[in-house]
């Protein structure tokens, strides 16, 4: 059988719903169910596989695997057993590292216990060394839009639950041998890189990146001695999906059904939780058939009438029940880790990579913009503090003016706060200090017009800026005295200095000319 390894990240949410329910708000799955790969590679290959189409999408000889949690350093994860109890109400199930601790837990597959009270774990998923996983989901409402007039329509009020971003994921693709190895490296081909997945996927959800993972070196989840077997214990680790010889689904299925031999189910040692839903077929805008299906995670042990041989070793490895390639059927057959009590958990090397730690570095856009950020809020401030010594300055400059020229108190003098209001606008807009400087004063590149001559003149419309008056002893104009005051250099951040300078001499020349 051909088998390769995905691991993917998740770079938007993605919505992976239970059920198509429209009313209320369905709760979402916490993993990414094998039928949504399917469809990404059908809608890219469907049309020109032609005959081949049956081959890879339907029959089942070709097998889309579910995606399932990955820790951080890259251990694969599967569904939590519900065979596996913890004590009802205990505080310390797991450590500080999310892994389990043993003396907390009940193999109830193995034997009742009354001596405690316990309870099955039930949601997340496991790792063969004990980490207890379970994914960040996320809910996003969001309301109906009227085409009509563009606005919300009153009472459509919708959510959605769904996988939060940046989370990392494993999957596999399986084949039969009967599967021509071209066909399926064409269809591993296009399961690597950017795919969009669940609802809204052409909007703002459903974003992810596949990458291939290297062929481990030993079996991910290692199967039990099956052979010889007369007692089989199956962890599903997807969704079982069983027909009863008549065609219809059961959710208590015999072991012959399956392709096993005959035998019964012993409800004593199994531990079932039950699914009932209809896939959404994105090309036929419509519901597939109902599926009847027994939850993973769920745990059946079977009693046979005859021992297993070797070729059913391999059925228990390509998958039990129907809709294998969606996923469904796949099975752990006689789970070491669930034939023992106490649990037994033992480490094993990871074999997905984990997760990359980018060191930074000065040169780094992300870095270089940032530290522009921090710099320019560190010059807004000091500009905001130089500005604010200079507000005695900008008094002095309109009671001088009044006293040279012999001005009233009741006559205005020197630039109003509009012309302040004109500086700090254009101080905010410019790119850079030079623009700011031929905008204000005039100069090259400055265009024509108002602009040719700055905004700091009686020719560009800015009243009282050519007005006389005295500093440090010296005569001269509003303008010069801003000119000289912009170019001295004391602020790091031109541009900030000005607009909190304007800012404050809107204030000083409102309270000189009342």
């Amino acid at each position: 059988m051909r088998r390769t390894f995905f691991h993917l990240e998740l770079l938007d949410n993605l919505i992976c719903q239970s059920s198509n329910a429209s009313v209320g708000l369905p709760p979402g799955l916490d993993y990414i169910p094998g039928n949504m790969f399917l469809g990404a590679v059908a809608h890219k290959l469907y049309s020109g596989l032609q005959e081949k189409a049956f081959e890879v999408f339907h029959s089942g000889r070709v097998r889309f695997g579910d995606a399932l949690p990955l820790t951080p350093d890259g251990q694969p994860a599967l569904p939590m057993p519900l065979c596996l109890h913890g004590k009802k109400h205990s505080t310390a199930i797991k450590d500080e590292h999310d892994r389990l601790i043993v003396s907390q837990l009940h193999n109830a597959r193995v034997g009742a216990d009354e001596r405690e009270p316990w309870q099955p774990l039930r949601r997340g998923y496991l790792t063969l060394n004990g980490e207890w996983l379970q994914p960040k989901q996320s809910i996003t409402m969001k309301t109906a839009i009227n085409s009509k007039t563009g606005r919300a329509f009153e009472g459509h009020i919708f959510g959605y639950h769904g996988l939060m971003a940046g989370q990392r994921f494993w999957t596999s693709l399986e084949a039969d041998d009967t599967v021509e190895a071209a066909l399926f490296e064409q269809v591993v081909t296009s399961l690597e890189g950017r795919l969009r997945l669940g609802n809204s996927r052409n909007a703002e959800f459903g974003g992810v990146h596949m990458t291939r993972a290297p062929d481990p070196r030993h079996p991910l989840f290692p199967s039990g001695e099956v052979v010889g077997c007369r007692e089989l214990t199956l962890w599903l680790v997807a969704d079982l999906m069983a027909l009863d010889p008549i065609g219809m689904p059961t959710l208590a299925p015999l072991p012959q059904w399956l392709g096993l031999p005959g035998g019964r189910m012993v409800p004593e040692k199994s531990f079932l939780r039950h699914r009932v839903y209809a896939p959404f077929n994105g090309t036929r805008a419509h519901e597939d058939p109902e599926r009847s299906c027994i939850k993973a995670g769920g745990i059946i042990h079977f009693e046979l009438d005859h021992p297993l041989a070797a070729n059913h070793v391999s059925l228990l490895d390509r998958g039990l029940g129907v809709h294998l390639e969606a996923g469904l059927g796949r099975v752990i057959a006689n789970p070491p880790l669930l034939l023992q009590q106490p649990i037994t958990f033992y480490p094993t090397p990871p074999p997905f990579p984990p997760v990359k730690v980018v060191e930074p570095t000065g040169d780094h856009p992300l870095i270089q913009w940032m530290q522009k950020r921090v710099d320019g809020s560190e010059q807004r401030v000091e500009g905001a503090r130089l500005a604010d010594t200079m507000r005695p300055w900008l008094g002095s400059l309109y009671q001088n003016a009044r006293r040279l020229n012999g001005i009233p108190d009741t006559t205005p003098v020197g630039p109003g706060a509009s012309q302040w209001s004109g500086v700090m606008t254009l101080a905010r807009m410019a790119k850079d200090d030079t623009t700011l400087m031929e905008g204000l004063f005039g100069g090259k590149g400055t265009g024509k017009g108002r602009e040719a001559a700055g905004l700091c003149s009686e020719r560009a419309g800015g009243q009282g800026w050519m007005n006389q008056t005295s500093l440090d002893g010296k005569v001269t104009t509003f303008r010069d005295a801003f000119k000289e005051l912009c170019e001295n250099g004391q602020a790091r951040a031109r541009r900030g200095f000005v607009v909190a300078l304007a800012r404050r001499a809107m204030d000083v020349a409102k309270e000189q000319n009342r």
